[in-house]
């Protein structure tokens, strides 16, 4: 894996397939086509790419007017833990405050169906800075400021 070999770039709903493609090799299930379009035609959204190949990703949502959701940020196993989802978190953070956003919101959850054992990410999401505000036991939901107000 040469990580010399990684770029960064906006995604747009040509990619939706690509991003199922990349679901299915950790999930179950997967959102609707048409919603994930939506979705990156709307929002801001950023891919990594080794070479063609997408292998992490990150979209987000509207939750208010000033805060975004971070519906989905996923890195394929092989290339996990060496620093792909900090970067793409990072981007996608200067992305939103860039088009207005204050805040940025997200859940982890245990309870979606996977292919292996998840784990919780917390330890990953309060080092971007995120606080978690609620948490069941098996979903958190963290928040973060994005800039002073």
């Amino acid at each position: 894996m040469n990580m010399n070999n990684l770029e960064t770039r906006n995604l747009d709903a040509s990619h939706t397939l690509e991003i199922i493609n990349l679901y299915k090799t950790y999930r179950v299930t997967t959102y609707p086509e048409e919603q994930i379009e939506h979705i990156l035609d709307t929002f801001p959204s950023l891919g990594v790419f080794a070479n063609t190949e997408l292998i992490a990703f990150c979209y987000t949502e509207f939750f208010a007017p000033d805060v975004i959701e971070i519906s989905s940020i996923f890195v394929h196993r092989d290339w996990r833990r060496k620093g792909i989802g900090t970067a793409l978190l990072h981007r996608t953070h200067t992305q939103a405050i860039q088009e207005g956003y204050k805040a940025a919101i997200l859940s982890n959850s245990l309870l979606y169906k996977t292919k292996e054992r998840k784990e919780h990410a917390r330890h990953f999401y309060e080092r971007m800075g995120y606080t978690c505000c609620l948490h069941t036991g098996n979903t958190g939901i963290y928040v973060r400021p994005l800039c002073s107000y």
